[in-house]
């Protein structure tokens, strides 16, 4: 894993940073907000000699994160019939314990489980007078007609 870190200069531009990690400004978040950030990061946190599981917690602890669970999210079989298992996906927050419960269930299409996450608020959540999009899928009839295709010739009896 490679943290590249970065300093955004007044004009916009990057340059390399000297350790300190810099998020640029997100006029849809404030640091007070809660936040659930939800990946695959591909860092073992099982592995507790790993530089990675080092960098990953001090990263973490830079912007006053936890991870929610630390059960692991992938089981797999070696070639040589050793079971591994691994922590690899991840729910990271800054709310407190008592804000959310967790719970990594098994997936039946993927070789890495779910991690389920219930979170519980004082009141509700008002929503944005103007939703943005925060990622943008392609869909079109090609596409579309792709996926078609895949799921026409998927076999779900061997999932």
């Amino acid at each position: 894993m490679m943290i590249q870190t970065c300093i955004e200069n007044t004009n916009g531009s990057r340059t390399p940073g000297n350790g300190h990690v810099n998020l640029p400004a997100v006029p849809w978040f404030s640091s007070t907000d809660v936040m659930f950030l939800c990946g695959d990061i591909n860092v073992n946190y099982l592995d507790s000699g790993s530089n990675d599981r080092k960098l990953l917690s001090d990263l973490l602890a830079c912007f006053n994160l936890t991870i929610t669970s630390v059960l692991p999210t992938r089981l797999f079989v070696n070639a040589g019939g050793k079971t591994t298992s691994a922590k690899l996906d991840y729910v990271l927050t800054n709310a407190g314990r008592d804000q959310f419960e967790v719970e990594v269930v098994k997936a039946n299409l993927s070789d890495h489980k779910i991690i389920k996450l219930d979170a519980f608020f004082a009141s509700p959540i008002p929503l944005p007078i103007r939703l943005s999009p925060r990622s943008v899928r392609i869909i079109t009839d090609f596409t579309l007609n792709n996926f078609a295709t895949i799921l026409a010739n998927t076999d779900f009896v061997d999932l």
